[in-house]
Parts: C-alpha cells; structure tokens; sequence
C-alpha cells in the first residue's frame, strides 16, 4: 500500500475522531442546558 493512501486514510480517521468528540461536547452542553441544573452532566 501506498505511504500517500495510508496517510490519507489516517488523517481522515484523525478528522472523524475530533469532530465526533466535538459534537459530543456540544451534544453534552446542549442537553446540560435543556435539563437544568438538577440533570446536569459530569
């Protein structure tokens, strides 16, 4: 296999990883905001 594909493809996994933890975050803060402070989220 090629160093260029592996590298894509790594970086792709990369890019995919930090946007699902960032919309989990937002996803959490979201939630966090509609339930209010007795169902917060630790």
């Amino acid at each position: 296999m090629s160093p260029v594909i592996t590298l894509e493809v790594h970086a792709h996994l990369f890019a995919q990883r930090d946007h699902a933890v960032t919309a989990r975050d937002a996803l959490e803060v979201s939630y966090a905001a509609m339930a209010g402070p007795r169902h917060t989220v630790t």
